[in-house]
């Protein structure tokens, strides 16, 4: 009997009134048990969040917030509780304000004994029907149609009732999303997930069409990281807390989302739907284009290949559904630029392995090196100070009064130390670089554009098209214009 009584709250600002409530009628023989009162709004909404009860009787007329403003509280915050009003008046108007409240019940003092215990008889019945119905809904949603209710497959009436029964007193409702690795004992997995909601209060778990793991909670406290053992085995996306269970859907989606970074992070990582950018790796300065990838191709800029391939990469919207695919495609785009095979075929299967940023960004790379492309300097043997300078020479090459001087003086140098330096750790004099970098460009230029020969040359730094042909014929052991006739036939 204990285990079935339904609890009630009674709020009244009159000591008398409440006790004349607690002794009138038999409370226990109806299955009642009176769990606390209250002679205020604020004691009484203190006591629903600590009590929890069923069933609140409260009077209209109290000093300060009258008993309407509390059922309105209640019905908009705690919609499962049956309210029942108590006032000494008789006119329309309060009637009619606790109808459109939602308000249970509405009787008049002086209260009948025997009315009061018809009422509650009644109550009682709708109480556990209630409960019957909420059983139900909770076992057939948990067991068969959970993952229709992320799918947004239910009425709005389907919704609230489910909302009471799974979710009777929620601060909020998210969905997380977590997927497996691939080799993972996905047996031993399930059972760690069913494990991991077992015991915990509205926290529900299912598999989706797609094999992903599918957590529901209306409990902000549950934390998904100390209950499944990441390690490197799964990766999780966090959808936002919603108000509302029929706003669990957009939640769903958004872990969705938020589990496609899992590109980035790799396996591991519990990625929140709202902070998920923050997983992106620092974006390269240089913009991407094709232009700027072939001509670092051809003027052998390894680590400006680099941050090219990456640059490309990350162009990719890793919200869409199929980032991942995306990423793919992208990659196999560079490669052909990269290997200057316009098919790359055989390498698809190769790119289709692949599945993390990183990955991408090293198979590339690669590709690159080994196709002879870029080679030459190893920037892993340089200093932070000689590749900053390089940087600084791929950046400004155009300038005509780049020297080394100049540079020595930016990078607060000896311009004997920088010579020196530079030449022991890059394997060219300052002058050979920049010398390379420009001929390079002129080259691309050349034999990708329309411009006249004093244009590229301006291009490229050198105002004198004279030097700039004599220059370019030493560096190639070609003429300009016959360099350029053989784009041109």
């Amino acid at each position: 009997m204990t285990a079935s009584m339904i609890n009630i709250l009674i709020v009244d600002d009159e000591y008398l009134v409440r006790d004349l409530l607690k002794y009138c009628i038999d409370w226990g023989k109806l299955g009642y048990r009176i769990a606390g009162e209250a002679e205020n709004v604020e004691d009484a909404l203190h006591l629903i969040e600590t009590h929890e009860p069923e069933v609140v009787i409260t009077d209209i007329c109290m000093p300060s917030r009258d008993g309407l403003e509390l059922s309105a509280i209640i019905k908009e915050s705690y919609p499962h509780i049956k309210i029942v009003i108590l006032s000494g008046y008789s006119e329309f108007e309060y009637a009619r304000s606790a109808i459109e409240l939602g308000v249970d019940h509405y009787i008049l003092k002086p209260i009948n004994d025997e009315k009061l215990t018809v009422l509650f008889q009644n109550l009682r019945q709708k109480i556990e029907s209630q409960r019957k119905e909420n059983l139900t809904i909770s076992e057939r949603v948990t067991e068969e149609r959970l993952l229709q209710l992320i799918r947004g497959q239910f009425t709005a009436n389907e919704y609230r009732q489910i909302e009471a029964a799974l979710f009777p007193q929620h601060d909020g409702i998210e969905v997380i999303v977590a997927e497996m690795e691939a080799g993972t004992d996905e047996h031993a997995f399930l059972e760690n997930c069913r494990a991991a909601v077992r015991n915990e209060m509205a926290v529900y778990f299912a598999v989706d069409f797609d094999r992903r793991h599918v957590f529901i909670s209306g409990n902000s406290a549950w934390k998904i990281t100390e209950q499944l053992p990441f390690a490197s085995a799964i990766s999780v996306g966090r959808g936002t807390r919603k108000e509302k269970l029929s706003e669990a859907e957009h939640s769903y989606r958004e872990a969705l989302i938020a589990l496609q970074y899992k590109i980035i992070t790799g396996p591991g990582e519990c990625i929140d739907y709202a902070s998920r950018r923050e997983w992106l790796p620092q974006p390269p300065k240089l913009t991407y284009s094709l232009d700027n990838l072939q001509f670092a191709l051809y003027a052998k800029l390894l680590p400006r290949v680099r941050e090219l391939i990456q640059a490309a990469l990350l162009e990719v919207n890793l919200d869409y559904a199929d980032a991942l695919q995306a990423m793919r495609l992208r990659a196999l785009q560079l490669e052909m630029v990269i290997s200057g095979d316009a098919e790359a075929v055989h390498n698809r299967s190769e790119i289709s392995k692949l599945s993390r940023f990183t990955e991408f960004t090293d198979y590339l790379t690669e590709i690159a090196a080994q196709k002879g492309q870029t080679a030459g300097v190893d920037e892993r043997k340089l200093s932070d100070t000689i590749q900053s300078v390089m940087q600084h020479l791929e950046d400004h090459f155009q300038d005509e009064e780049l020297s080394l001087s100049g540079v020595a003086a930016h990078f607060y140098l000896n311009p004997s130390y920088l010579s020196r330096t530079f030449k022991a750790e890059s394997g060219y004099s300052f002058v050979e670089y920049l010398t390379r970098l420009r001929m390079e460009r002129a080259k691309y230029l050349l034999s990708h554009t329309q411009l006249k020969v004093y244009e590229v040359a301006e291009e490229i730094g050198i105002k004198n098209p004279h030097y700039f042909g004599i220059m370019f014929k030493k560096y190639t052991g070609e003429p300009v214009n016959l360099y350029r006739k053989k784009f041109n036939q």
